[in-house]
């Protein structure tokens, strides 16, 4: 079976240049909890990650909510699958790392 079967929809996307502000009422309008960083040149292309956590650690650590998505969410050294890629070697990346 592949990744792509067992999705329910795609990934909400977000650029890199959006506020934390931005990403916080993405993730309510969608109701998702982790928005997928992108660069707006190569929307296709993962950067980074914003979680629901990240957004509560920026208004925690007191920076101000125009603060853009790549200061408080994770940039790089991630790991990703693709949707033609089994969920086998999903489950396996993620016990890996």
């Amino acid at each position: 079976m592949k990744v792509k079967e067992v999705l329910r929809r795609p990934p909400v996307v977000i650029p890199v240049t959006a506020t934390v502000e931005q990403a916080a009422e993405a993730m309510a309008n969608n109701n998702v909890g982790l928005l997928v960083i992108v660069d707006p040149r190569d929307p296709k292309r993962p950067i980074g990650v914003i979680s629901e956590r990240d957004v509560i650690r920026t208004i925690a650590g007191k920076a101000p909510l125009t603060v853009t998505v790549d200061k408080a969410g994770t940039m790089g050294n991630f790991v990703w699958i693709g949707e033609d890629d089994t969920i086998y070697r999903a489950a396996y990346l993620m016990r890996k790392h």
